[in-house]
């Protein structure tokens, strides 16, 4: 039995005893970041200290009532998630540029052709970890 569950969150990066962390009241035991439209999968970069951050992120699920209590909680539905202004501002990637198609050209050898997604879901967000 999995005794782990994933959800979105706005966190703070905070310093504390000169390692970075999440200012949270809980343990997670996995983390991807995004910021900026850029994901940091498995660590804290520097360069985000003291930002607010989007991650998804495991939980223990006998912890569950103290994240969903959590400020920063959003939930666990992307199609949810992805209509929130602050969650915009850190990851607002379409799925007509993250399911573009990069190829090199055949007569140019040094000019790449990009084909973008044109399906009718092109103007949705795209899952920052999922690419869905």
């Amino acid at each position: 039995m999995n005794n782990y569950k994933y959800a979105f969150m706005l966190a703070n990066i905070i310093e504390s005893g000169g390692n970075l962390k999440f200012d949270i009241p809980f343990p997670i035991y996995s983390q991807n970041i995004s910021y900026n439209n850029r994901n940091f999968y498995t660590y804290i970069d520097k360069s985000l200290k003291d930002c607010e951050v989007l991650v998804y992120f495991a939980y223990d699920i006998n912890d569950e009532a103290k994240v969903k209590e959590f400020k920063g909680y959003l939930g666990d539905d992307w199609s949810v998630v992805q209509k929130i202004e602050k969650v915009m501002e850190k990851w607002a990637v379409k799925k007509e540029d993250a399911l573009a198609v990069s190829v090199q050209d055949k007569v140019e050898p040094t000019k790449t052709v990009v084909t973008k997604y044109d399906g009718a879901d092109k103007d949705e967000t795209v899952h920052p970890y999922k690419g869905e």
